[in-house]
Parts: C-alpha cells; sequence; structure tokens
C-alpha cells in the first residue's frame, strides 16, 4: 500500500462496493511512483469514484464525517474527516467551449469508469489512479511509464486539451519546474501556438500557478521555456522585454532576462518572484532614455502595477516594491557612514531580505556561485555594530515613549515627530541615549531650542 495515506482515508474507502471502489488520483500518487517514495502526509489527496456526491455524502455522514462545498452539477464535494479534508469527484466527461480556454467546463457528463475519466485530465504522469481498498495502481494511458522516462505529456490530443482549458499550459511549466521532466515536443509545441488562450484564464489563478512555477527546483528551465514558448510575454510583457537585451558587458555577462532567472535560481524560495522580476525596469529605461540607470524606481513602479493586475495581497506588493527600489543602493560602496546607518534603520525590516536579493543579484552577474555582495555584508555588518553600541534604530527602541512626552506636555503630532527626531539622531550621531537624556532633549525641543 501507499505509505502515508491517512487511516481514516483507508477506512473510508472500505465502505464503498467492491465494483465502485475509490480512489486516489492524481498529484498524491504521481509523487508515490516518483522513486517510490513515501509522499508528504499534509499533502493534498485527490480523491475519486463512480458515485454521486449525494452518494458520497451519505456514506461520509454514516462514519460522522462531513462535507463541504458541495455541488452536484459537476459532482465535486470538499468530505472532511476527523484530521483531513479531501477533495472528491465523481467520474465525468466535460465539455468545454470550443472559442476560450476558460478552465470551467459548460456541461458534464457523469461516467463510470477510470477508462472514461482519466481522458479529461491535463497529463498522462498525473491521471494515474491507486485503488485503495485493493491496493493496486490503475494505469490506463501509461502514465507510470511517462514518470519512468521523466515525460510531460497530454492525456490526448495536445490540441484538444489546451484548446479546453489555457490554465493547462502554465500547468504545464509548472510541472516541469516541480518534476524536472521533460516536455513531449509535440505537447510543447502546442503549448506555443496556443498561449493566446492563457488570456481567458482568471488572474487569480495565473498568479498561483506563476507562483508555484518560481517555487520548483527548476524553476529557471521553466521560466526559460515559458519564454521561447511565447508565455512569459502573455503573463509578464515587462520581464519578457529583457530577452536579447544585452548589457555592459564588463560587469553583466548575460542578458537581462537570463541574469534575472539566474537570480530568481540564487534566491532563497521567498524571494524568487521578486528576485526574477529585479529588473524588470531595464527594458523601459532603455526605451525611454537609453540607459538603464534608473531602472531600480521604474522598475519598483512595474511591479505594484502587475502585481495589482495579478490580485497580489498588500503585503507582498510593498515588500516587493521596496526591495526592488533599494536592490541597487551604494552598488560601487562609495556611501558615507552615516548614509548606511540611516539606510539600514529606514529598512531594518526588509534588510534580510535585502541582502539575499543582493547576493543573489551578484552571483547572477557572473554566473559566479562564490561572488559576494560587499554592500550586503557591509549592510548586515551595520546593523550588527548599531545594535551592539544600542544604537535606537525605529521609535520601538527607544527608551522613551509618547506616554513620556505627553507627560511633559507634548501633545498631538507632535509626540510622533519627536520620537522619530529622536531615531534621526541616534542613527546620525551614532550614539544610544539614555531615557533620562532623551526627556531632557525633548524639554529643550518643547521649548524650541532643539540641537
Amino acid at each position: 500500500m501507499i505509505t502515508k495515506i491517512p487511516a481514516e482515508l483507508v477506512t473510508f474507502a472500505s465502505i464503498f462496493d467492491e465494483e465502485r471502489p475509490l480512489y486516489i488520483v492524481g498529484g498524491f500518487v504521481r509523487d508515490y511512483l516518483v522513486g517510490g517514495r513515501a509522499v508528504d502526509e499534509h499533502a493534498d489527496i485527490d480523491i475519486c469514484s463512480p458515485l454521486r456526491v449525494d452518494e458520497v455524502t451519505q456514506l461520509a455522514k454514516s462514519i460522522g464525517w462531513h462535507v463541504q462545498e458541495a455541488s452536484e452539477r459537476i459532482g465535486t464535494v470538499i468530505v472532511c474527516g476527523k484530521q483531513h479534508k479531501y477533495e472528491y469527484t465523481t467520474f465525468r466527461s466535460d465539455s468545454y467551449p470550443t472559442d476560450k480556454g476558460t478552465h470551467r467546463p459548460v456541461s458534464v457528463q457523469f461516467v463510470d469508469s477510470v477508462q472514461e475519466d482519466c481522458l479529461r485530465r491535463d497529463f498522462r504522469c498525473n491521471a494515474i489512479y491507486y485503488d485503495i481498498k485493493h491496493d493496486k495502481i490503475v494505469d490506463v494511458l501509461g502514465g507510470v511509464e511517462d514518470i519512468h522516462r521523466k515525460l510531460i505529456r497530454t492525456t490526448r490530443d495536445s490540441k484538444l486539451v489546451f484548446e479546453e482549458d489555457g490554465l493547462r499550459i502554465l500547468r504545464l511549466f509548472r510541472f516541469q519546474s516541480v518534476l524536472g521532466y521533460e516536455i513531449d515536443p509535440t505537447t510543447y509545441d502546442t503549448a506555443c501556438k496556443l498561449a493566446s488562450r492563457l488570456d481567458d484564464i482568471s488572474v487569480e489563478r495565473v498568479q498561483v500557478e506563476l507562483e508555484k512555477i518560481v517555487q520548483g527546483d527548476n524553476c529557471q528551465q521553466a521560466i526559460r521555456s515559458m519564454y521561447d514558448s511565447g508565455v512569459l510575454a502573455r503573463i509578464c510583457p515587462q520581464l519578457a522585454r529583457g530577452g536579447g537585451l544585452d548589457q555592459n558587458h564588463t560587469y553583466h555577462r548575460f542578458d537581462v532576462l537570463e541574469h534575472s532567472i539566474r537570480c530568481m535560481g540564487y534566491a532563497p524560495k521567498h524571494l524568487r518572484l521578486v528576485a526574477l522580476l529585479h529588473d524588470i525596469g531595464k527594458a523601459e529605461c532603455m526605451a525611454q532614455d537609453n540607459n538603464m540607470y534608473n531602472h531600480a524606481q521604474v522598475g519598483s513602479e512595474i511591479v505594484q502595477e502587475w502585481m495589482t493586475k495579478y490580485k497580489f495581497s498588500n503585503k507582498e506588493k510593498t515588500l516587493a516594491a521596496r526591495l526592488i527600489a533599494n536592490h541597487m543602493f551604494d552598488l560601487n560602496n562609495t556611501a558615507r557612514d552615516v548614509t548606511i546607518r540611516k539606510f539600514v534603520a529606514a529598512n531594518l525590516d526588509i534588510l534580510d531580505d535585502l541582502a539575499e536579493l543582493m547576493t543573489a543579484d551578484s552571483k547572477a552577474t557572473t554566473g559566479d556561485d562564490r561572488a559576494i555582495s560587499h554592500t550586503a555584508q557591509k549592510l548586515i555588518a551595520t546593523r550588527t555594530q548599531m545594535q551592539d553600541r544600542g544604537i535606537s534604530m525605529t521609535v520601538k527602541q527607544l527608551p522613551i515613549d509618547g506616554k513620556d512626552l505627553l507627560s511633559l506636555g507634548i501633545k498631538g503630532r507632535q509626540v510622533g515627530e519627536m520620537l522619530e527626531r529622536m531615531v534621526e539622531l541616534s542613527v546620525s550621531q551614532n550614539q544610544s541615549y539614555t531615557k533620562e537624556q532623551l526627556v531632557e532633549l525633548a524639554t529643550r525641543w518643547k521649548e524650541k531650542i532643539w540641537n
């Protein structure tokens, strides 16, 4: 039996008919078959059978489970056990509009066999079923062979598969990124020809797939494939414009896009998307000014607009914009110490991420894994020195607070202004102050004798 299947799911499968058993299908089975390894016990588990939603609901309730989000029209329901949730789908055959790849079927016909159900799925490596009760793999289309060959190909004629659902084109590159498989040439060629089908997909779904793509161990190859296929230009034309855009060979070995792809590869996972987009302003700067001098600020603005379009959270947008706007700070290591201290204090909350981005950027410039960013090292060292000296870099780090200032008769917005001035003084002078010293300063400021 496949290991890591929750015991409660085995119990649930035991009450299904012998002729209509419960199957696990998709990624959970595929991941087990990749080297026969045990899969993550917290992984999503998709289950299916010929039983309709009402029948499955009755079975679930008979053992004390409950259900959520039931849709009898398309045959789906979330079955909730005591420990996990499972997405259940009745065997079906889907019909899609012929002129759009909108992801959602316009009609559904329920069927009774694996042989019919597997043909509605996208790729053969995902169309492998595991009969839980009888402990056996059911592979109608040769998906197991594709896993052994490390190959991604569609379950049917690739033109039909991608015309039905444009999102499958992005899923193709997601599996290339996550699994490291080769894409079947016919499947790839068809994806290139039908890239426009992505225009029919909601931005939210595109965002989810793109984030999964950059998280894969083979994300660099996947992004290159997306560029070559024309898919990247559909999703992020500003980034795709960096393809073939040469840079100063004194410093850069690669064009803008290849540099960005490599930077993504060097960055930690949580920063990969930002790293991929960090030089997105260069093509626009070249078009407008015939140079790239202001690309960090321009790129920051472009990324905010692009991330807004794709419904990223405000927190994600703000972080990306700040990192990109600041990734060129003191590139030549000429900034004065006081300037560096002020920069550290102003960006204290993102400093570690910024240093990681700068380091990845340095490595991607030449392709040298051993490359370092002297700026990043100086920023981190400066922060450490300031911490060791007890320098207040934020208002919260001050030994005095708003209540103390109120007791001195300082009111309104002057309280916040006073606290900010104290931080600025501490940072610029590279000196820590006691509460007593700051109270004296506040009193002098109140009397307008601030020095």
